[in-house]
C-alpha cells in the first residue's frame, strides 16, 4: 500500500474535522454559508472521503499483493474516487442536493461496485 494513499485518506479526515468544527461554530459566530449544504457536504465527505477510502486501503493491503496493488486498475480506481469525492465536497457545499451533487453520487456507487467485483 502506498503511503501517499494513506495521506490522502487522512487529508479527507482533516477536511471533515474542519467542516465539522465550522458547523459547531455556527451557534456562536455568524458564518456566511448555508448551513444545510455544509451538513450534507460534511456527511458525504466523511463517509466517502474518509471511511470508504480507508476501507479501500485496508482491503487492498489485506487481500492484495504489492504487485496487484501496483496494477493500473486499482490506481485508476483510487484516482477516480479522489476526483469524485472532491466533486461531491464542492457540489454539496455550493448547492446541497442539486443537479451536480446528485450526478456525482451514482459514480461513487459504480466505483464501489467495481471495487468489489475486482476482488
Amino acid at each position: 500500500m502506498k503511503a501517499e494513499w494513506c495521506k490522502i485518506s487522512l487529508f479527507f479526515l482533516f477536511v471533515v474535522a474542519f467542516i465539522g468544527t465550522l458547523l459547531r461554530l455556527v451557534a456562536y459566530v455568524p458564518i456566511p454559508f448555508k448551513y444545510t449544504n455544509f451538513v450534507h457536504a460534511h456527511s458525504h465527505t466523511a463517509f466517502q472521503g474518509w471511511v470508504y477510502l480507508t476501507m479501500f486501503l485496508l482491503l487492498a493491503n489485506t487481500f492484495l499483493t504489492d504487485r496487484q496493488i501496483e496494477k493500473k486498475r486499482y490506481l485508476l480506481q483510487f484516482k477516480l474516487t479522489i476526483f469524485i469525492i472532491f466533486g461531491v465536497l464542492v457540489s454539496f457545499s455550493l448547492q446541497g442536493y442539486g443537479l451536480y451533487s446528485i450526478i456525482f453520487q451514482p459514480y461513487t456507487n459504480c466505483l464501489t461496485i467495481g471495487l468489489f467485483i475486482a476482488f
